[in-house]
């Protein structure tokens, strides 16, 4: 509906194939086959990580996940996205191994305002090109039962981000205004501010 597109798209949801079960790849595969009936794939979206390798050792066994999906990138010609997510502790990146960073061609990070419904795009690894300097930002919009991301700058980005913020600097300096706070002598403390 956002984007146009009339009749019927191919899209399709199954279980991720958990790698530990041979049978359950096979299957996985199999089924693609079936679903694409001699078409090429669009993307393929595995989601995610840790589902896909349940019952292994996320850091020896990453290679594994890596050799899967460049397997699904080789016979079905087409991207193919793996969704991980980050640990407790952000800063550390995703959970698991930094092996997924060297063996995928691209990793990006998603950071998002489920409040505001803003996400930010940083392309952290690009293998056949330069990472972009700045990453994108995105808003979600409700669309049909959906919600649909849009490109928007960084400046709208954080102008939305800000609208819920009560500590944005705007807001502050009309609250001042306001109580007449203006000055030095006429100044409150942070505690009347609060």
């Amino acid at each position: 509906i956002a984007h146009g597109v009339e009749g019927v798209t191919d899209f399709y949801v199954m279980p991720a194939p958990m790698l530990t079960f041979p049978e359950e790849v096979a299957e996985f595969m199999d089924e693609l086959r079936k679903k694409l009936n001699g078409r090429k794939a669009g993307m393929i979206v595995l989601d995610t990580v840790s589902k896909v390798m349940v019952g292994l050792d996320p850091t020896r066994d990453a290679p594994r996940l890596v050799r899967f999906c460049d397997r699904l990138v080789e016979e079905f010609e087409c991207t193919v996205v793996a969704i991980g997510h980050s640990g407790h502790d952000e800063k550390k990146g995703m959970r698991d191994s930094s092996a997924y960073h060297a063996g995928f061609d691209t990793v990006i990070e998603m950071k998002g305002n489920n409040r505001m419904k803003i996400t930010q795009a940083t392309v952290l690894k690009h293998k056949d090109a330069a990472e972009p300097e700045k990453p994108y930002h995105f808003q979600g919009k409700q669309v049909g039962p959906s919600l649909v991301f849009f490109p928007v700058s960084a400046e709208a980005a954080g102008e939305i981000e800000n609208a819920d913020n009560p500590f944005d600097r705007k807001k502050i300096g009309a609250v001042l205004q306001g109580l007449g706070a203006i000055g030095m002598d006429k100044g409150v403390t942070t505690m009347v501010l609060a």
